[in-house]
């Protein structure tokens, strides 16, 4: 794989979907609780930014600017993608609009996601609103007015259920703005997540039937020791919904490989329905895939530092059509 971008490959645009931000902005709104994270390994490192000194300086002063300079620079090395959807992350909040500060676990304020997208164009912005805060379809509106692609949540540790009758109003405010929702299914592994069943897809009908453009974050998918499969009831979904799609971030990590498999496999009517997406900068794995890749080609893509391209490759090889590399764009309508 050249290094060198080589953009001709495609007319329309290679929008990753799926980007997070990540920022240690304390003074600007951004939490992550110690012990948010649910990966034991994920959750070690984070909390190392209690522990040392010179880490914490690094963190206050020069972090934000490493990570969003690190991300565009991948960008831009990527013959194959052109934009990302930067990602926020909303409060969790009680049914009745107060912010829950003891559930909340992590905040990533919308406006420093506007910031990025405004600083770099390969940026796009995601922003998240939670339905149950007593000014979400103000701040829909405001999100809309400064150029939100599309809402981002997290039902399972932001604690909103997607099948909740009192939110249809904000359903129908998103619809009314052309704004998709991507939402998380299937269990969330990255976070604690005390409603696990909130990642259900089932529990997006009343958003489709709504209007919506739903975007299903890891195509229902679960982990291969996750107690319900969720993934056949956003199959069965397809048929009945025309506007739920699918996004196959993190469908390159071990216990999700057999989704994106059988999906290219055996269910081309779901790629049909997918769009790109990576999980950034949750890592890839090519060696997970060397039955496709080969083993030479799946260590040469491990040492690769060409991330995006990397990701596309691994899923093209497991069969994933190109088609989805620009599906998002269409969705998006840009």
């Amino acid at each position: 794989m050249s290094d060198t971008p080589d953009r001709t490959a495609s007319p329309a645009p290679c929008i990753d979907i799926h980007v997070h931000m990540v920022s240690t902005r304390e003074d600007r709104g951004v939490v992550l609780k110690k012990g948010a994270l649910g990966d034991p390994g994920m959750r070690l490192l984070a909390d190392l930014r209690h522990s040392s000194l010179r880490w914490n300086a690094f963190l206050e002063k020069r972090f934000d600017a490493w990570y969003l300079e690190s991300l565009v620079r991948k960008l831009r090395m990527s013959g194959r993608v052109d934009k990302a959807v930067l990602l926020g992350f909303d409060a969790a909040y009680a049914t009745d609009g107060r912010r829950d500060e003891a559930a909340t676990l992590a905040i990533m304020p919308n406006d420093l996601i506007f910031e990025a997208a405004e600083k770099y164009e390969e940026l796009l912005p995601g922003p998240s609103v939670n339905p149950y805060r007593p000014d979400a379809i103000e701040e829909l509106e405001r999100c809309r007015e400064r150029g939100a692609v599309l809402i981002k949540w997290v039902p399972n540790t932001q604690l909103m259920d997607p099948a909740d009758e009192r939110i249809a109003p904000f359903y129908e405010k998103m619809a009314a703005l052309g704004l998709p929702l991507l939402t998380h299914t299937g269990y969330e592994h990255a976070m604690k997540a005390p409603r696990q069943e909130f990642g259900d897809p089932r529990r997006l009908r009343l958003a489709l039937e709504c209007g919506v453009t739903v975007i299903a974050a890891h195509a229902g998918a679960s982990g291969v020791h996750d107690p319900v499969e969720y993934f056949p009831f956003f199959i069965e979904m397809l048929d009945e919904f025309p506007n739920l799609y699918g996004d196959l971030a993190a469908l390159t990590w071990i216990n999700r490989k057999k989704y994106l498999v059988d999906m290219a496999r055996d269910l081309p009517q779901a790629m049909d329905r997918m769009v790109h997406g990576t999980d950034y900068p949750v890592p890839v794995w090519p060696l997970f895939f060397r039955e496709f890749l080969g083993a030479p080609r799946a260590l040469a893509l491990t040492a690769s530092r060409n991330y995006f391209d990397v990701e596309i490759e691994v899923k093209l090889a497991a069969g994933m059509p190109e088609a989805v590399l620009t599906r998002a764009a269409s969705i998006l309508a840009l």
